[in-house]
């Protein structure tokens, strides 16, 4: 009962105190709720940033790729007419070792069928066989110098393929 009593007097102040706290309450949720879509927004501001300079990077390094792969082709474009250039010289040189060769053996025979007295068939013979040894030794050197000048060529041309890859890939990365 005496709580009711109570209850009576102090119904008004007990309204109003509940309004009170419901109305503080109510700016307390409404000032969390603010602080929230502000954040909100600044997350949305960070991630949209953040979706820019991705998308960015992406495009930079498409672009780097792809100037790369220019380059490359470039340097593979360029190798590949020094290899085809290098081998024209070859066979430029091995037809002129051919041709040195024939009129090596021309003259072979041309010593071979000279002479009429037996004095001067000795020395033809002996100038015959020392013709000959000379254009075998010739012949295998010539044939060897080829091969090696082939060799060297195309490990100049890769050398020189490696270097302008390298230099092409580092002139980006340098800057």
């Amino acid at each position: 009962m005496i709580v009711l009593a109570l209850l009576r007097k102090y119904w008004l102040h007990l309204v109003i105190a509940g309004l009170l706290g419901a109305a503080a309450y109510g700016i307390y949720n409404h000032g969390k709720s603010v602080e929230r879509a502000v954040w909100q927004i600044k997350w949305s501001d960070r991630d949209t940033a953040d979706a820019r300079a991705q998308a960015e990077a992406e495009r930079s390094a498409r672009t780097e790729e792809q100037r790369r792969a220019e380059a490359m082709a470039g340097v593979q474009r360029d190798a590949t007419q020094a290899i085809e250039k290098l081998r024209g010289d070859a066979d430029s040189a091995n037809a002129a070792t051919g041709r040195l060769r024939d009129e090596l053996a021309k003259l072979q025979a041309r010593l071979g069928g000279t002479g009429n007295g037996a004095g001067t068939a000795i020395s033809s013979a002996s100038a015959t066989r020392a013709a000959m040894v000379l254009s075998d030794l010739y012949g295998s050197c010539q044939t060897r110098l080829n091969e090696l000048s082939q060799a060297f060529d195309r490990g100049r041309v890769a050398a020189l393929a490696c270097e302008a890859s390298f230099d092409g890939l580092k002139s980006r990365a340098g800057k």
